[in-house]
């Protein structure tokens, strides 16, 4: 008896409104596009959804202060970008086991201005072109966490870190793929390199 294909149903768009919803927690979620409207939602959480677009710009979330992103499919990369630059009063981003491009870690160092502390953890990608400069985050950020990016190399670390004039504390577990750290932080407190087997060099001006 010959089979029939089963013609593949999109996932249905979503849409929360909730002026008084100040935290936000999804996960194991499958929608098409995810739309937010929360004026007061100041912590939002995303974990092991599958989601064709999120619709979640600033002025829909104007209290948003931590973001924590984890395992996203689907999404495509220029979505993210349009999401995560416009919420421009983020302090807190969190992102993990996510494929970054150049253009994402961009426009977050330069549209996130308020942003001061940031973990990346379990990321692929890390192509920083030398020829577009430093990243360049704004003077606000604190705490850079880089866990388990074993593609970041040390070329693109110095690229990501240097300039960063008040970063107090670096973490670097895991990056498998850093052989030399050489960087000139001033105001640098702590340092995390667990787990850096390919580590053979390594250079911190810190005054």
């Amino acid at each position: 008896m010959p089979t029939r294909a089963v013609p593949h149903r999109p996932q249905a768009d979503a849409t929360l409104n909730h002026p008084a919803l100040t935290r936000l927690d999804l996960s194991c979620f499958k929608a098409g596009r995810l739309s937010l409207s929360c004026p007061a939602l100041t912590h939002l959480s995303i974990s092991n959804c599958q989601l064709a677009s999120l619709a979640a710009p600033g002025s829909s979330l104007p209290s948003l202060t931590r973001l924590d992103l984890t395992s996203l499919s689907r999404m495509p990369d220029a979505s993210a970008v349009a999401s995560i630059t416009t919420l421009t009063t983020l302090r807190t981003l969190s992102i993990t086991e996510a494929t970054l491009s150049e253009d994402l870690v961009r426009n977050i160092a330069r549209s996130l201005e308020h942003l001061t502390s940031l973990e990346l953890a379990s990321c692929s990608g890390w192509g920083l072109s030398a020829r577009r400069g430093n990243v360049a985050f704004t003077p606000a950020l604190r705490v850079l966490r880089l866990a388990s990016c074993d593609s970041l190399t040390s070329g693109s670390l110095s690229l990501l870190v240097e300039g960063c004039g008040g970063l107090e504390e670096l973490g670097l577990d895991g990056c498998g793929g850093l052989t030399a750290v050489s960087l000139s932080l001033p105001s640098l407190r702590g340092v995390s390199l667990k787990g850096c087997r390919g580590l053979v060099s390594l250079d911190l001006r810190c005054r």
